[in-house]
C-alpha cells in the first residue's frame, strides 16, 4: 500500500522542534480518531501500553505502543500495534530555508481512505500548531497552552465538540444581544 506523506514548515530550530516529541501523553491526545484513556509504561524502555476509545466505532482499544529516540537525522519511529494491525508512524523535523519541516509519515494508508487521511492532516496540523504555541512567549500564547493542556486536551472528543458548540452558541447569542441592544439605542429612544 502507499504511504501517507505530509509536510509542515515551522519557524523554528530542529532542536525546539523534537523537543516536544517526548511529551507521548500530549503528542497522543492531539489525535482527532481516539480519546487519550490510558498510557502506562511498558515492560522495555520505550514501550507503552496505550488504551484509546476510537471516535467512529466508539469502542477501548488496547495497543501497544513502541518510540524509538529521535535517529541522527532527528526522526522519532512509532509503531502502533492494536487487534493484530501495526501502524507504523515516523515524525521528523528537517532544516529548512526559515526553520524547520515538521515531516509526518505513515505506511499502509490507502488512497481512497478519505477520512483516516483527513485526521492524520488534522492531526499533524495539531501538532505543528501546539509546537509554535509551546515556543511563543507572550502572555496570550501561555494563557492558551495552560488552557490547552489543563483542560482541553483532558476532555474527550465528544466533551471538545460539545464546549465548542456551546461556545459558539454563546458567542452568537451575545452578538445577537449586542445587536438589539444597538438597535434599542439607535431607534427606540429616538
Amino acid at each position: 500500500m502507499p504511504a501517507y506523506e505530509n509536510s509542515l514548515p515551522l519557524p523554528l530550530t530542529r532542536e525546539e522542534a523534537i523537543r516536544c516529541f517526548p511529551d507521548l501523553d500530549t503528542w497522543l491526545r492531539l489525535n482527532p480518531q481516539w480519546s487519550l484513556l490510558g498510557l502506562a509504561p511498558g515492560r522495555q524502555a520505550g514501550e507503552y501500553e496505550l488504551l484509546v476509545r476510537d471516535e467512529q466505532s466508539e469502542r477501548e482499544i488496547r495497543s501497544r505502543l513502541v518510540v524509538t529516540a529521535p535517529s541522527p537525522a532527528g526522526a522519532w519511529t512509532l509503531e502502533l500495534t492494536a487487534d493484530g494491525r501495526t501502524r507504523h508512524i515516523e515524525v521528523q523535523a528537517v532544516e529548512a530555508e526559515h526553520g524547520v519541516r515538521l515531516i509526518y509519515r505513515e505506511a499502509d494508508v490507502a488512497e481512497q481512505d478519505i477520512p483516516l487521511h483527513t485526521n492524520l492532516s488534522l492531526w499533524h496540523r495539531s501538532c505543528a500548531d501546539y509546537l509554535l504555541l509551546t515556543h511563543s512567549r507572550g502572555l496570550r500564547s501561555r494563557l492558551m497552552k495552560w488552557l490547552l493542556d489543563r483542560v482541553w486536551l483532558r476532555m474527550s472528543q465528544p466533551g471538545r465538540r460539545i464546549t465548542f458548540l456551546v461556545v459558539v452558541s454563546e458567542l452568537a447569542a451575545l452578538a445577537l444581544f449586542l445587536l438589539w441592544l444597538a438597535w434599542y439605542l439607535a431607534f427606540e429612544r429616538g
